[in-house]
């Protein structure tokens, strides 16, 4: 991983005119320079005490699947969907803690989200190139919308369900492909001894999908202990096994972080209301104008 820094606007735009030109880069903001890539649901296990140990895995998968499960129950009442990706994917959109973790095709807008909430902290921006991950050649090519297709994605769960759409527990069982399959024809999807990363193109439930850029990076895992909690460690692992640099963290110091957002909302037009358009957004956006111009006046009584 490469770790760089940027005051302003036009360090920040540097920084990005040295990614690998002919990679296929998404873009992730985290408002925290000092976390890592980690989903909603796996939060805190970078902090249990003692640390986290394969053991944890299975106690931390049966509550990934109850929370899922409990959605999945209640779900309906509001809205309708034709996949279990679908649900997923309308579970992260409204806030229930999942294993999808939101990135964007949009740098600047990555770079909002990184420093738009006021925090005493260095913030980052993750730029994640995909064209050197080696994902299984049976998810076929990344689309132009920088994920795999749907139709793909089915097909795979349709042979072996991932580890958090089953009810229970499964054993997972390792050895030589004729312990696993009886097929006669070797299946690539039934003969992966761990799993893999997938990049999937969220429904448009509402327009803030649309102008947020968004795509939701997932860890399809077969088994409760194929744990990828923290996807920066599992890129990194990646990275020294390859010799690659795919990952990259673009920090925002504390001190700079009011000054990037006045410039990205200058220059190329974000604000909260943007990103987030509706009564909503424009209540949270209102409410963040109220207080930047409240502070800025009582610093002047």
């Amino acid at each position: 991983m490469i770790i760089r820094t940027a005051t302003n606007l036009a360090e920040f735009h540097y920084e990005l005119s040295q990614l690998d030109s002919d990679g296929c880069w998404l873009y992730r903001g985290q408002t925290d320079a000092s976390w890592g890539l980690i989903p909603s649901v796996f939060r805190g296990i970078d902090k249990l005490i003692p640390p986290y140990e394969v053991t944890d895995a299975e106690w931390i998968a049966r509550l990934e699947r109850n929370v899922y499960r409990e959605f999945e129950q209640h779900a309906h009442q509001y809205k309708t969907t034709n996949t279990r990706w679908e649900l997923l994917a309308m579970a992260q959109h409204y806030g229930t803690p999942t294993r999808l973790l939101d990135w964007t095709r949009s740098a600047s807008i990555a770079a909002y989200f990184a420093v738009a909430t006021v925090k005493p902290t260095a913030a980052a921006i993750w730029c994640f190139n995909l064209r050197d991950y080696p994902f299984p050649s049976f998810l076929g090519r990344i689309t132009k919308t920088y994920a795999h297709r749907v139709a793909v994605m089915k097909a795979v769960v349709g042979k072996r369900a991932p580890s958090f759409f089953q009810v229970v527990s499964k054993t997972f069982l390792l050895g030589p492909p004729s312990h696993r399959s009886k097929s006669l024809v070797p299946d690539p999807v039934l003969e992966m001894d761990s799993g893999f990363l997938v990049i999937l193109d969220p429904p448009r439930f509402d327009n803030r999908l649309k102008a947020q850029e968004g795509l939701f990076t997932l860890y399809y895992s077969f088994d409760d202990y194929d744990l990828v909690w923290d996807l920066s460690q599992h890129i990194q692992e990646l990275e020294a096994k390859m010799g690659k640099n795919m990952l990259w963290k673009i920090e925002i110091p504390d001190g700079s972080r009011k000054q990037l957002r006045r410039e990205l909302e200058k220059h190329d037009n974000l604000t909260w209301h943007r990103l987030f358009p509706d009564l909503v957004g424009l209540g949270q956006w209102l409410e963040r104008n109220r207080d930047d111009e409240f502070a800025a006046t009582a610093a002047l009584r």
